[in-house]
C-alpha cells in the first residue's frame, strides 16, 4: 500500500498484489484493474501513467523517488511488463507527430468515459 496518490486530485492509496492494482480515494473512488491487462507503463517525476491493453490510461500522481524500485520489481515480476523511465526533453520531427497523435487519442478515450466516473478522473491527465 502507497499513500497519498493522487487521481484528479483526490488522494487515495495505491495498491497492487500477484494478480490486481489500483487505487481507492478517500472520497470512496476506487479503480481495480487486472494486472495481466497492463500494456506499458511510463514513470516522470513521481507519475505514473499505466496503458491497458484495451487502451484505456490511468493516470497516478504523488510517488515518492524511493517507490520506482519496489514498484518496477512489482510489475515485472506479476504483471510482465517493465516500467519505463521518461526523462524530460524536447520532441522534434515524426516523435511529435506521433506524441500528438497519441495525445489525440487519449483525448476522445476521456470523452468517451462515463462522466463523474472514476475511470474518467483517473483518464484525465
Amino acid at each position: 500500500v502507497i499513500p497519498a496518490v493522487y487521481v484528479d486530485g483526490c488522494s487515495g492509496q495505491f495498491r497492487a498484489n500477484t494478480d490486481r492494482f489500483g487505487w481507492k480515494g478517500w472520497d470512496g473512488s476506487v479503480i481495480e484493474e487486472d494486472g495481466l491487462a497492463v500494456k506499458a507503463v511510463q514513470w516522470r517525476d513521481g507519475k505514473i501513467r499505466i496503458l491497458l491493453t484495451g487502451g484505456d490510461l490511468l493516470a497516478f500522481d504523488g510517488f515518492d523517488p524511493d517507490h520506482f524500485d519496489t514498484l518496477w520489481l512489482h510489475f515485472r515480476t506479476y504483471y510482465k511488463v517493465v516500467i519505463k523511465r521518461v526523462k524530460k526533453g524536447t520532441l522534434t520531427g515524426e516523435a511529435v507527430d506521433d506524441a500528438w497523435g497519441w495525445l489525440e487519442e487519449q483525448a476522445d478515450l476521456v470523452d468517451a468515459a462515463p462522466a463523474g466516473s472514476a475511470m474518467k478522473k483517473a483518464r484525465e491527465l
